[in-house]
């Protein structure tokens, strides 16, 4: 990405961090720094533990409450249902969440994406470029876990989504990588970042190449607040977005 010419280590420490006070803060702190080593370490800082593997266990069925004989139904007979267990979203599974609730009309590609432990949590992010009648531009998405509220500061846009859930937008001027920063906390807990760009990916040939916003804020907006996008995810979604998206590089 565009370098300002100074070492990360000392661009990093010469940056004030906006009052997010949470993982997204550090997160819009480091996303100032447009070309990134390490996508992680440019838009997750401060993170939140993990939250453990959880289970949504199936109880078994129960013995019709009528008496003992040949029609009654008894529990041993009957099969439980299997447990639905739920595990750490990859970066491929992400991507495929993404990739299903973009807006119509859009065509995908440009696919990138990574996970990390930063500071004891996950951190699951995917790139997606998408091209429609404007042209190509890029999104990244980043989840991970924390809380379901959190402080809104007077520097802040903070509101509330068509869901109720908490909004905060921030728009970083001169970072093409983060003009528009949205993040948005599930009710569950989990909080996912939407950066769209108004640049591409760098590249050493073109750099950071201009382009046009891929989504409006709206549009972000909704993206970042949809139910798909979670920190977890069924063995069987992550065998299919591997399957989809078997060889995905880095983020850059």
């Amino acid at each position: 990405m565009k370098d300002f010419g100074k070492d990360l280590d000392e661009e990093l420490s010469s940056l004030d961090a906006p009052p997010l006070g949470d993982l997204v803060g550090e997160a819009v702190r480091q996303g100032r720094r447009v070309r990134r080593r390490r996508a992680v370490g440019a838009v997750v800082g401060s993170a939140l533990a993990v939250a453990g593997t959880a289970l949504l266990l199936g109880g078994p069925l129960r013995p019709h409450s009528g008496g003992a004989g040949p029609s009654a139904v008894v529990a041993a007979d009957v099969p439980s249902p299997s447990p639905v267990v739920r595990q750490p979203v990859t970066g491929a599974a992400l991507l495929a969440a993404v990739a299903g609730v973009v807006p119509d009309g859009l065509r995908t590609g440009g696919y990138a994406a990574q996970t990390d432990g930063v500071n004891g949590a996950q951190v699951t992010g995917a790139q997606v470029y998408l091209t429609g009648p404007a042209g190509t531009g890029m999104i990244r998405v980043f989840v991970t876990s924390g809380e379901s509220e959190a402080s809104c500061f007077t520097t802040e846009s903070c509101r509330r989504d068509d869901r109720g859930q908490q909004v905060v937008v921030d728009h970083m001027k001169g970072n093409c990588v983060q003009d528009v920063v949205v993040t948005s906390r599930h009710h569950d807990g989990t909080v996912v970042q939407v950066n769209v760009a108004t640049c591409l990916a760098w590249t050493e040939a073109e750099g950071n190449k201009p382009t046009a916003p891929a989504l409006t804020e709206q549009q972000a907006i909704a993206l970042a607040g949809d139910p798909a996008l979670s920190v977890w995810m069924t063995a069987e979604e992550g065998l299919r977005a591997k399957a989809a998206y078997p060889d995905l590089p880095r983020i850059l």
